[in-house]
């Protein structure tokens, strides 16, 4: 489901691992709430990838790990990378609300 939506490319890029496309299945079916236990095995994605028509390059001889040739511009990545920019931005909200309660309550016991 997941790799249906990246863009096949003829090159590779060096930046679509298979290792952290993994990961990246597993944050997006666990937010589709499809499955809260969310596990892909590198192997499978792999496999998923080929039986797809993706082109892979293995990282390198001694790892498992392969470069799967897509783009970063794909839908699916970009989606995932404004969520993480969304976080981080609340995130940063939140650390000012709790540095600004925080400064708030100081004053308050020194009176």
């Amino acid at each position: 489901m997941y790799l249906q939506h990246l863009k096949k490319l003829k090159s590779v890029r060096y930046n679509l691992g298979s290792y952290g496309l993994k990961h990246s299945v597993e944050r997006y079916h666990r937010k589709l709430n499809q499955f809260n236990d969310a596990y892909v095995s590198n192997g499978a994605l792999i496999c998923a990838a080929i039986h797809m028509g993706f082109s892979i390059m293995r990282k390198d001889h001694l790892s498992p790990n392969v470069w799967i040739f897509a783009s970063v511009q794909s839908d699916i990545i970009v989606w995932e990378r404004l969520l993480e920019e969304q976080k981080s931005f609340l995130s940063f909200t939140q650390q000012r609300l709790f540095e600004k309660v925080s400064k708030n309550t100081d004053q308050i016991s020194i009176l």
